[in-house]
């Protein structure tokens, strides 16, 4: 029992201090887990998420964006109508 005991505190001290355990330093994800920008696979323009065209896309011609420059990068410009950033 005593060994179990001691195994049991070694590992919630190296947990404690380990970057994987629970107790570890939070690390922040760089993706964004909802889309910042919406686009369809079969148009040139990209959409905020809120954008009332963004709700005709079917879910398979969907594509998404974590920034301006992703969406920009692979040739769509932003909506006229819900203007997201990156209008000229």
């Amino acid at each position: 029992m005593k060994k179990f005991a001691g195994i049991l505190v070694l590992g919630c001290f190296l947990l404690a201090f380990s970057p994987y355990g629970l107790w570890g330093q939070e690390r922040s994800l760089s993706v964004s887990l909802s889309p910042r920008y919406v686009a369809s696979r079969f148009s040139i323009r990209y959409h905020q998420p809120n954008c009332k065209k963004v709700l005709k896309i079917q879910g398979q011609n969907r594509i998404t964006f974590s920034n301006v420059k992703e969406a920009t990068d692979a040739g769509y410009m932003p909506c006229p109508r819900c203007k997201p950033p990156g209008q000229k």
